[in-house]
């Protein structure tokens, strides 16, 4: 316990606290999205403190934080247990930290159906930070108090989705297509509207002031009029196919020593 407390405490202060390049800390921003399961903090602190001295220290600590989120993502995906991919998997990682400023993964996780299937239903908090930062536009961190909105109201009228259930209307509003990040204020009056009222909010907040500062869910309501049950499911196709091209890069631009 002291030991966990003084490696958070040494990664708050030294790491986040003395690092000015946006994709480190936009890269640690989506490693936070893993939630309670923080073992990965003590791989972050093993890499900065037995490599800060390497010579181009910058490039080689993004490209293991990228390969880091990969690996996690997709070996706990197919597991479905983040706390194991973080106990098991790091413990090996963190003694070939300490060898190499490259050191070798050995997650085996693969792109298939059942991380495809994670990445739609379930993992929506990291996911969501993952599309943020891929957005150009977005050139700082989230807002501390961002939330996961819900672009398809979760209290809706039945006649939007034909013939599906009840439960699988419910399902179907959960799916990371429907969902998007956005500031807290601005959840909170969006509420339950539908997207014609939601994309001004998005647009231009609460009674015309403070828009979101949130580029992907911006650029989403600029280029799009409408949104249906079936929007849903195709922005699920597309997303996935976002994450996998990010994680695949991730991993091949990863070369171990």
């Amino acid at each position: 316990m002291i030991f966990t407390k003084l490696v958070q405490a040494y990664f708050s202060v030294q790491i986040i606290g003395t690092t000015s390049d946006i994709r480190i800390t936009n890269a640690i921003d989506i490693l936070r999205g893993l939630g309670n399961y923080e073992a990965w903090k003590h791989a972050v602190v093993c890499y900065y403190c037995f490599h800060i001295d390497k010579p181009d220290f910058t490039n080689l600590f993004l490209s293991f934080l990228h390969k880091l989120i990969a690996e996690i993502i997709l070996r706990s995906f197919n597991d479905n247990n983040i706390r194991k991919t973080t106990t098991t998997y790091l413990g090996n990682l963190i003694d070939k930290i300490k060898e190499s400023p490259k050191p070798t993964f050995c997650f085996d996780g693969e792109f298939n159906e059942t991380v495809k299937s994670a990445i739609i239903n379930r993992n929506a908090t990291i996911i969501l930070r993952i599309l943020a930062y891929n957005n150009p536009n977005q050139t700082d961190l989230l807002p501390m108090n961002w939330e996961i909105e819900h672009i398809f109201p979760r209290t809706y009228n039945s006649i939007y989705f034909g013939n599906l259930s009840d439960n699988e209307a419910q399902k179907l509003i959960e799916h990371i297509g429907n969902l998007l990040p956005l500031e807290k204020r601005l959840n909170i009056k969006a509420g339950n509207n539908y997207f014609n009222r939601k994309k001004q909010i998005y647009l231009h907040g609460n009674d015309c002031r403070q828009p979101t500062k949130i580029a992907i869910t911006k650029d989403f309501a600029l280029t799009h009029n409408d949104w249906t049950i079936e929007d849903i499911e195709k922005r699920d196709a597309i997303v996935v196919e976002e994450i996998k091209k990010t994680l695949t890069t991730w991993r091949n631009e990863y070369m171990p020593q």
